[in-house]
């Protein structure tokens, strides 16, 4: 019985070992998640991410963290009044660079999603955060994108 138990442990934590960090996946998470938008940029990866982190403030959201060496930027909008009285909601930005492998650009992959305070008053920091599938400000970000880089993207 003993050995059953030790090897049902052994068996676990080799299992835990070789998954990704739970932690992040479960922060990760958002129910529905629609996969990003992609769109690649005639320029290399870090003036690819100067230009992305420069259009944030057309499209109205703050920068938070990430860079170039990484390779990921993260920002968010201003908390707006929700649709019903007492909500909220905010908008956020999750964009990943990759250099293209014969070096001709980049490709930028964008995560946003909607994170909705159904009442601000009584639950605050209870949001519902949900994927945005194929929305304008994925469209109107990437033009800010090719504006501030001053070349055209390639599809």
């Amino acid at each position: 019985m003993k050995s059953i138990s030790s090897l049902f442990l052994l068996a676990l934590l080799g299992l835990i070992a070789g998954c990704e960090d739970i932690s992040d996946t479960l922060r990760n998470y958002i129910p529905n998640k629609p996969s990003p938008v992609v769109r690649i940029f005639k320029a290399d990866s870090r003036t690819t991410y100067a230009a992305a982190k420069n259009a944030l403030s057309q499209i109205s959201f703050h920068y938070v963290s990430g860079g170039p060496a990484v390779g990921h930027l993260y920002a968010i909008s201003d908390v707006t009044a929700g649709d019903t009285q007492g909500s909220s909601h905010q908008f956020t930005l999750k964009a990943d660079f990759h250099n293209l492998i014969d070096g001709s650009g980049t490709e930028v992959s964008l995560n946003l999603t909607e994170v909705i305070e159904a009442d601000t008053q009584r639950h605050q920091g209870m949001g519902t955060e949900s994927g945005l599938n194929d929305t304008a400000l994925a469209k109107i970000y990437f033009r800010a994108i090719e504006q501030s880089l001053g070349s055209n993207s390639a599809s």
